[in-house]
C-alpha cells in the first residue's frame, strides 16, 4: 500500500507564504539588475566620449599604422574603465548572493514552521554567506571572471568598429554612432509594484520565528533590499551631460531600464538556481528528505527532461536505472527551466501550537529579532 504523502504546495499557509516571498525576491533581483546597469552606464558613456574626442584629433591623411596606434590608445583607456567596472560588479554580485541566501534560507524555514508546527533552528554565519558568495557560476568560473570576460568581448567589438571606421575614413560622429549601436540593448523592467509597506506592530505570533543566529548587519541588509527601491545614481542628466558634447545623445531613459545581455541573463539564472538550492538546504535542515517534481505543462515544456519527471517523487527517482537519471531531479534542469521541486511529508497535524503567520508578519519579526536569541 502506497504511503500517504502531503504536498506542501497544497497547504495554503505554505503556498501563500512562498508566493509572497518569491514576489519579494523579484524586487531584490530588480535592485541588483539596476545596480549592475548603474555601474555599466557611466563606464560605457565615459569610454565612448573619450573615444569620440580622441578621434577628433586624428588626421584622415595619416598612415594606416598611425590610425591603428590611435585605436590601440583608445582600447587601453576602455580596458581600464572596463576592468574597474568588472571589480565593482563583482562586489555587487557577492552582496546580491549573500542577501538572497539569507532571505531564501530564513524565509523557507519560516514557511516550514507554519506546516511542521515546531521551531526550526538556524545558523547563517558570515562563513556560510561568504562560501555562497564566492561559489562558481553555473557557466563555470567566478562571477568577476565572467564579468571581465564579457566586457573584454565587448571591448574587442568596440575597438574593431573604431579600427574599421578609421581605415574607411569615417567621421568621428559616424564611428560614435556605430559604437553606440554596439553596446548591449536596454530593456524595461516589467515588475508589479512591490509591496513596499512600512513595517508595523503585528499581533504577536503563537511562536518564535525560530532560534538561531544571523548578524544584525546582514539581517538589516536583507530586509532593506526588499523594503527599498534602488534609485540609480547615473540617470538621464548624468548620461546626457557626458554625451551631449558629442552630439550623439538620443533620448532619455527611465530608471527602470537595464542592460539586456548575457550578464543580466546569468544574474536571472543565478536567482532561479538559488531559490531551488537554498530552499532545499533549508528543507533538509528541517528534516525533509523527499520532494515531488512539478513541471509547467504547456507548449514550451522540455519533452526530454521535464515532462517525463512531472509528478515523480525523489524517492522514486533514486530507484530509476542510471540511464534514466541523466537529466537529474532538482530543477532548474537547464537554462530557462520553469519547473520546481516541492517538499513532501507524511501526514501532518491539522493544528499546531507554533505558527509564523504570513510573509509580512515574518518580515516584521525578522526586523525585530535579537540576532543572539
Amino acid at each position: 500500500m502506497k504511503k500517504k504523502i502531503t504536498i506542501f504546495s497544497k497547504i495554503p499557509a505554505y503556498k501563500n507564504f512562498i508566493y509572497d516571498r518569491d514576489q519579494a525576491l523579484e524586487h531584490i533581483h530588480a535592485n541588483a539588475q539596476k545596480k549592475i546597469s548603474d555601474i555599466l552606464r557611466p563606464t560605457f558613456y565615459i569610454s565612448l566620449r573619450h573615444a569620440y574626442f580622441s578621434l577628433l584629433n586624428v588626421n584622415p591623411a595619416i598612415q594606416t599604422f598611425s590610425k591603428l596606434d590611435k585605436a590601440k590608445q583608445i582600447s587601453d583607456f576602455i580596458d581600464q574603465q572596463f576592468n574597474s567596472a568588472a571589480m565593482q560588479i563583482e562586489r555587487e554580485i557577492k552582496e546580491f548572493r549573500k542577501n538572497i541566501y539569507a532571505f531564501i534560507y530564513l524565509s523557507e524555514l519560516a514557511a516550514l514552521t507554519n506546516v511542521l508546527g515546531r521551531s526550526l533552528p538556524f545558523d547563517v554565519s558570515e562563513q556560510t554567506l561568504n562560501n555562497y558568495a564566492n561559489r562558481e557560476t553555473r557557466a563555470g568560473g567566478q562571477a568577476g571572471e565572467r564579468m571581465a570576460y564579457y566586457l573584454r568581448l565587448l571591448r574587442r567589438k568596440l575597438v574593431t568598429k573604431i579600427e574599421q571606421g578609421l581605415l574607411l575614413n569615417k567621421t568621428p560622429k559616424q564611428i560614435l554612432e556605430n559604437l553606440l549601436a554596439t553596446l548591449p540593448p536596454m530593456k524595461k523592467l516589467s515588475l508589479n509594484k512591490p509591496k513596499l509597506r512600512k513595517l508595523h506592530e503585528a499581533d504577536e505570533p503563537k511562536g518564535r520565528v525560530t532560534v538561531g543566529f544571523i548578524s544584525a548587519d546582514q539581517r538589516k541588509k536583507m530586509v532593506d533590499e526588499y523594503l527599498n527601491k534602488y534609485i540609480p545614481k547615473w540617470r538621464t542628466p548624468d548620461a546626457e551631460n557626458i554625451m551631449r558634447p558629442t552630439g550623439a545623445w538620443t533620448g532619455k531613459l527611465s530608471e527602470d531600464f537595464v542592460y539586456a545581455w548575457q550578464v543580466e541573463k546569468e544574474a536571472t539564472q543565478e536567482l532561479l538556481d538559488g531559490v531551488g538550492e537554498v530552499s532545499r538546504e533549508a528543507q533538509q535542515d528541517a528534516g525533509i528528505n523527499d520532494w515531488i517534481y512539478e513541471a509547467v505543462i504547456d507548449n514550451k515544456v522540455c519533452d526530454d527532461c521535464c515532462l517525463p519527471m512531472d509528478g515523480m517523487l525523489y524517492s522514486e527517482f533514486k530507484d530509476l536505472p542510471k540511464s534514466e537519471q541523466h537529466c537529474g531531479f532538482f530543477a532548474p534542469l537547464h537554462f530557462n527551466c520553469r519547473c520546481r521541486v516541492i517538499p513532501v511529508g507524511g501526514e501532518l497535524a491539522e493544528k499546531t501550537d507554533i505558527k509564523i503567520g504570513g510573509f509580512q508578519s515574518w518580515l516584521e519579526q525578522m526586523q525585530k529579532l535579537n540576532p543572539y536569541a
